[in-house]
């Protein structure tokens, strides 16, 4: 079901550039995100690099969009492969990111 949920999304939502582009991230992220609540950790994994590339494309290296698409392909990287070194600096990017563009008080470290 997953793999052809991917392949539907990919179809459908080409890259074309602005805001189509951001339509495709934000559901790109959002499939990625129930795809690991799912335990499909590729097919998430997928989603997730596709919404992160994408933002970093349109939205820029250094956007909060940005930053949430870092941390969750970190999350992914951890769950999938156990990979502890590339899921920190995954998350370490998202946070800096966050430090950096947002006031303080608003980044929330649990």
């Amino acid at each position: 079901m997953c793999e052809f949920v991917c392949k539907e999304i990919n179809y459908w939502c080409p890259q074309r550039g602005g805001t189509v582009d951001l339509d495709y991230a934000r559901l790109c992220y959002t499939i990625g995100n129930v795809l690991i609540a799912l335990h499909d950790f590729n097919d998430a994994l997928e989603m997730c690099n596709k919404a992160l590339a994408i933002c970093e494309k349109v939205l820029g290296k250094e956007h909060p969009d940005t930053a949430a698409s870092y941390s969750n392909t970190g999350l992914v990287m951890l769950a999938m492969m156990g990979d502890n070194v590339g899921a920190l600096e995954m998350c370490n990017k998202g946070l800096v990111i966050h430090l950096k563009v947002l006031d303080c008080q608003t980044v929330k470290i649990l």
